[in-house]
């Protein structure tokens, strides 16, 4: 019961995977003003989702950010960010 109080940023974390993820599904359905109002609430959690929320104001953008060869452009604004791979 007391969980979430007594590891609050764990469960903020989780939290704004959990948006991410329903931000990426709705890019998927092609809803970028879904995209933009779920990472708009998730910005303040770090540095990588505030890159990810301006990367939704552009859908091609977006869509680079997570092509197939995202693994290279996400992986490259982890490693130029410490600590951001916690974010993600």
């Amino acid at each position: 019961p007391g969980m979430a109080l007594r590891y609050p940023r764990g469960f903020a974390e989780a939290r704004a995977r959990g948006e991410y993820y329903e931000a990426r599904y709705r890019a998927s359905e092609g809803d970028f003003k879904g995209v933009r109002e779920t990472m708009r609430g998730i910005a303040d959690q770090g540095r990588v989702y505030r890159m990810l929320y301006w990367a939704s104001l552009w859908p091609w953008l977006w869509r680079a950010v997570h092509s197939s060869k995202r693994d290279g452009i996400l992986g490259t604004l982890m490693l130029l960010m410490p600590g951001a791979a916690r974010k993600i």
